[in-house]
C-alpha cells in the first residue's frame, strides 16, 4: 500500500456489503452498518466505477443496460458473492468458536469491517483486534468520529505495516494474550 493512500479495497468491500444488504431481496449477510461508514459521494463514485466495469466483464450482455442495471449485474455476479459469502462464513464460524471458548478475534486487513460495530451478546471478556495498515486504520477511526460512531470498548485497533513490523509484536502491544483461544481471519 502506498503511503498517504487509503485502501481502495477497504472502501469497495464496505460498499459491496452495504449494497448487498440494501438491494438483495433475501440478503445472506446483513451488514447494516456498512452504509453508515461511507459518505454519499464515495458511494456514488464506487457505484459509477462498478457500473462502468460491467462492460469489462460481459460487454455483450450489459451494453443495453442502464447504469443501475449495470451496477446491479456487476455487483451480483462479480463482486458481492465472494465478499459476502466470505464474511458470512467467517462470522458464522466465529460465533461457533465463541461457544467453544474463543476469547479473541483477530481480523487481518480489517479495512472497514463492521463486526465490532454490529456485535451483540458477546461475552464481556471477548476482545476484537482489527489489524490493518496505519493509513487505512487512521482513516477508519477518523470516519467513525465524523459519523459519530462510538468505538466499542472491546475493540482494539492494531496499526501494522507488515513490510516493516511484526504482527506478533503489534498484537501484544494492544493486549493480545497468546494463552487465550483466538480466532483469526484474513
Amino acid at each position: 500500500m502506498e503511503n498517504n493512500k487509503v485502501s481502495l479495497t477497504a472502501l469497495v468491500s464496505c460498499f459491496a456489503r452495504g449494497y448487498h444488504t440494501v438491494h438483495s431481496a433475501k440478503p445472506i449477510f446483513n451488514d447494516y452498518f456498512a452504509n453508515q461508514l461511507l459518505k454519499e459521494e464515495e458511494k456514488k463514485m464506487i457505484a459509477s466505477n462498478w457500473s462502468n466495469a460491467a462492460l469489462f466483464f460481459d460487454q455483450d450482455k450489459v451494453e443495453a443496460f442502464n447504469d443501475d442495471e449495470k451496477l446491479d449485474w456487476v455487483m451480483n455476479t462479480q463482486c458481492v458473492p465472494q465478499l459476502v459469502s466470505r464474511s458470512r462464513y467467517a462470522e458464522d464460524h466465529l460465533l461457533s468458536a465463541i461457544e467453544r471458548g474463543v476469547k479473541q478475534y483477530v481480523i487481518l486487513g480489517a479495512g472497514f469491517d463492521t463486526f465490532a460495530l454490529r456485535q451483540e451478546g458477546l461475552p464481556k471478556d471477548f476482545v476484537i483486534y482489527e489489524v490493518d495498515h496505519p493509513e487505512t486504520q487512521n482513516f477508519k477511526i477518523q470516519r467513525m468520529k465524523e459519523m459519530h460512531i462510538e468505538k466499542p470498548d472491546n475493540l482494539r485497533f492494531v496499526p501494522a505495516d507488515f513490510m516493516k513490523e511484526s504482527l506478533q509484536v503489534k498484537l501484544k502491544e494492544q493486549g493480545f494474550d497468546e494463552q487465550k483461544l483466538s480466532f483469526l481471519v484474513y
